[in-house]
């Protein structure tokens, strides 16, 4: 077999075969029962019952956690049995539509589909070795403990109750029993990873063909004249088709939500389990044979995130190819078009497989694991986005996706409930009132001050989350209209923009490497405590109550809680810093684009002829399109107002509070974690306090763009305009941010600010 697909096909036709060795053929066109499929479901459902019983029966907690493995292992291949019948008629129509599009005879299908074949070769290669060398380890470890220990022992006591497990009948009957489950869970873990590894390969060839189609209208734009509407017709009718490729991608991508959701959801959270519990053996009870079991479910896990990964991975590509078009050449009714489709290539529908599929239990590993795969997507887009707007969106679509990790995505077009963003919720408010009796139930007046910390930061997290959604229209709609700007022919209005996103950028690399290095503080601070003082000691204590914090089963548990709720913490702050600086770094590009306006009327006035009435009406209209332009800044303002205010104002003073208890707590009780909290909230007030200074600021600048003008040349009734103009802007309404939002009139440092503000527009005024 010379060709890829005939091999393709014969690795698939294998599948189907071993999996039918086992009494059950998934992938048969019409699935129905038989003895054979219910001889294999009788024998998977006797392996989890027996596990069940020995696990029950266990006189000691050790044996209790080592046979809770088997219950894992067992839920994990009883879901996957159904996940391959639910997917059976989905996935014979999958290979037949590879094969149709293999044997096409345009040979550019053919060289993407002969790629991507290849590619689905290799991946099944490795997880196909490390599921079945972990087979291999749990058959043969019965015989190695005989071999070296003399002492017959089962990786899993799937004991029969009539014989004795020790004795060699009792071991051989229990030993085989134990080697066909094993085999039975080999052989639909295969048929399950290459059903995935299947779909997830066909969703990188249709966005390849749709990456064919974009070169093709590129190489189009760029040849094409922008005033012919024949051409503007074509480019049309080009998006048009590519539209359409993208929703059939996308409704490819929410059939695969729909058949694989919670079965990958429970195979991944059991398989996490294990390898926690699997970790315990190693380093507590020294079971060698756990090294065996974390390399299976390590394998799976990997396949899962892997598969994930790559999917999510195809819309930031449809994002770039959108990015690299030759936007200049398209008129405003197809960049519109063209914006649509990057909010939809930015919104990840699929992290419903990677989240809710692979890691939705929110435990810490997952976490990390999705904002590095995000990171790296984000650093390719940033090397292959040479424009400052092009970096910018890059990353707002990297906050979108932090978001989602914890299952809310705030800046979705549409927003609605569902059961990612309640659960969500749910973890807030758990780790809102878990705290809350951890300190009224403390012992000592220290530690009720230490875990009063933890109500503060959760009232932020919980006002942040709210905040978004709140916005969350709004701010796509920022997104959207920023785009058009910057996509604007005009070259002024370019530079500006160009200037105003790089700052946007700097500001949150500052912000974010702040929250970031506090979260990492918070989660080290356990280790950096058991290194030098040998206690287990969390930051926070969100303590589970069934474990003795001061186990290590406990601790284990808690920490990994702890991590989840600093994580969630971390990915909100951040969500909101981004919206926020772009509402913000928004604000002033309106204020710079109005002061362009300001120097053309200075310019226009000072050639003018006082006496002229066309001169004077021009600049009457002039004045007129600048009171237009400051009245829509007002409005932004207003909208930032209404739906930022009170959640700014509970951050900035729980923020506030908190560092007041932080400094008490390094100068009284000298407790050295307290810098890092001081550096985590310093950081959000800094935050806070530059955006409300920032947009504060624009007024001021307005003003001074009205003293500058030469009023010497207007008549009585222009001057009367531009008085009320001055009032307007000399009346800080965006004062509600700064005081009500970013620092709340407690402090001096606001009061002082806006004091300053207020004698730099009195100051300019008594000048002119």
């Amino acid at each position: 077999m010379t060709k890829s697909l005939d091999r393709y096909l014969a690795l698939n036709h294998l599948i189907e075969r071993l999996s039918y060795y086992s009494g059950f053929n998934p992938f048969a066109p019409t699935w129905k029962f038989d003895r054979h499929r219910t001889f294999h479901l009788f024998n998977i459902a006797l392996g989890y019952l027996t596990t069940f019983f020995c696990m029950y029966d266990a006189e000691s907690g050790t044996e209790i956690v080592i046979r809770s493995m088997g219950l894992g292992i067992f839920t994990q291949t009883f879901l996957k049995c159904f996940l391959v019948i639910i997917g059976a008629d989905s996935y014979q129509q999958l290979i037949t539509q590879i094969e149709m599009l293999y044997r096409s005879k345009d040979t550019k299908i053919q060289e993407v589909m002969t790629k991507r074949i290849n590619l689905c070769e290799k991946i099944y290669n490795i997880i196909s070795i490390v599921n079945s060398s972990a087979v291999l380890i749990f058959i043969a470890y019965p015989w190695v403990t005989i071999f070296f220990m003399d002492e017959p022992t089962l990786m899993f006591p799937f004991f029969f109750p009539f014989l004795d497990p020790h004795r060699y009948v009792g071991f051989t009957a229990a030993s085989l029993f134990h080697s066909v489950l094993i085999i039975y869970t080999l052989l639909f873990h295969n048929a399950f990873d290459i059903a995935f590894i299947n779909f997830t390969v066909h969703a990188i060839a249709m966005v390849d063909l749709i990456k064919i189609d974009y070169d093709e209208l590129g190489k189009f734009a760029e040849n094409c004249n922008a005033d012919c509407e024949q051409d503007m017709k074509v480019i049309r009718q080009k998006l048009k088709g590519i539209v359409e490729a993208q929703k059939e991608f996308d409704s490819y991508i929410d059939k695969l939500n729909s058949m694989y959701e919670w079965p990958c959801f429970v195979t991944s959270s059991t398989s996490i389990y294990s390898i926690c519990i699997a970790l315990i053996l190693i380093m507590i009870v020294k079971l060698p044979v756990a090294y065996g079991l974390c390399w299976a479910l390590l394998g799976q896990l990997f396949c899962s995130y892997m598969n994930g990964e790559v999917i999510n991975h195809q819309y930031a590509r449809l994002g770039r190819y959108l990015y690299e078009l030759p936007w200049h050449k398209f008129r405003v009714a197809e960049q519109k078009m063209m914006v649509l489709m990057i909010q939809k290539a930015a919104r990840p529908n699929l992290m419903n497989i990677l989240f809710t599929g692979l890691l939705n239990l929110q435990t810490f590993s997952t976490i990390c694991n999705a904002i590095y795969s995000y990171y790296n997507i984000c650093e390719t887009l940033l090397k292959e986005m040479p424009k400052p707007i092009d970096r910018y969106l890059a990353l707002n679509h990297l906050i979108e996706r932090l978001s989602y990790y914890s299952g809310f995505n705030p800046f979705a077009p549409t927003w609605k409930f569902d059961r990612h963003r309640t659960f969500h919720l749910f973890n807030i408010a758990m780790g809102f009132l878990t705290t809350f009796c951890c300190m009224y139930i403390a012992d000592e007046g220290i530690e009720k001050i230490k875990i009063s910390f933890s109500l503060g930061i959760f009232c932020q997290t919980l006002s942040k989350s709210f905040l978004l959604m709140n916005g969350a229209d709004s701010y796509v709609q920022l997104i959207a209209k920023i785009e058009m700007m910057y996509r604007s022919k005009d070259k002024k209005t370019q530079e500006v923009m160009d200037r105003k996103i790089s700052l946007s950028e700097k500001i949150y690399k500052i912000v974010s490497f702040i929250n970031t290095s506090a979260v990492v503080i918070f989660i080290l601070y356990p280790w950096i405590m058991i290194i030098f003082t040998h206690k287990l000691r969390l930051m926070f204590p969100f303590y589970i109550s069934i474990f003795d914090p001061q186990s290590y089963i406990g601790f284990g548990s808690t920490y990994i809680f702890h991590c989840v709720l600093l994580i969630y913490t971390l990915l909100f702050h951040n969500a909101f810093d981004i919206a926020f600086i772009n509402f913000t770094v928004h604000a002033i590009a309106m204020v710079d684009l109005i002061k362009i306006d300001y120097e053309e009327l200075a310019e226009f006035t000072e050639n003018c002829n006082a006496d002229s009435e066309v001169d004077m009406k021009a600049i009457r209209q002039k004045l007129k399109g600048i009171i237009e332009a400051q009245r829509e800044f007002d409005a932004y303002v207003d909208n930032i107002n209404s739906h930022y205010t009170w959640a700014c104002f509970v951050t900035s003073s729980t923020s506030i509070f908190s560092i007041c208890i932080a400094l008490v707590l390094i100068l009284i009780v000298k407790w050295p974690v307290a810098y890092g909290l001081c550096w985590a909230l310093l950081g959000q007030l800094f935050c806070a306090y530059m955006n409300g200074e920032m947009i504060n600021h624009q007024y001021v600048r307005l003003s001074r763009y009205l003293y500058d003008l030469p009023w010497h040349k207007f008549r009585v009734a222009e001057k009367k305009m531009m008085i009320l103009m001055i009032q307007k802007a000399s009346r800080p309404n965006l004062m509600e941010i700064l005081f009500a939002g970013s620092l709340n009139l407690e402090t001096f440092a606001t009061i002082c600010n806006a004091i300053y503000s207020y004698y730099n527009i009195c100051e300019s005024l008594l000048k002119t």
